[in-house]
């Protein structure tokens, strides 16, 4: 009887050290892709996305693509904006291709246009 608990214990601290793994691996790669595009965000900030729900690979990789197109948006916004069901990468090209054209639409006024279901890059 106790080889049976000792074999159970093992076995769950190797499934616990599994699943443990896999997390640390999904927010390390999303942490290391934000520092290797030089935008700053913490390990911790990538976890409590996820935690909160929503997808922090589609938040991160909008704020990347938008802090490489010059923009300094808010995180949180942008994670909010994706929440509500937003298309937030849209929202980011929209962004980028409003600047190019020298209208500089506002980044609330495209996510109000995107949360109303209008085509954003379509100004």
């Amino acid at each position: 009887m106790d080889i049976a608990i000792v074999v159970l214990l093992g076995l769950a601290i190797a499934l616990v050290l599994l699943v443990g793994s896999i997390g640390y691996l999904y927010f390390f790669r999303l942490w290391f892709r934000t520092h290797i595009a030089q935008c700053s965000v913490p390990l911790a900030t990538i976890v409590k996305m996820f935690f909160r729900g929503g997808s922090p690979h589609i938040v991160l990789m909008a704020y990347i693509q938008a802090h490489k197109a010059g923009f300094s948006l808010a995180l949180d916004d942008m994670e909010a904006h994706h929440k509500s069901k937003g298309n937030i990468r849209a929202v980011v090209q929209a962004l980028i291709e409003s600047q190019k054209l020298g209208t500089n639409t506002p980044f609330e006024i495209l996510c109000e246009q995107d949360l109303q279901k209008r085509q954003v890059l379509e100004q």
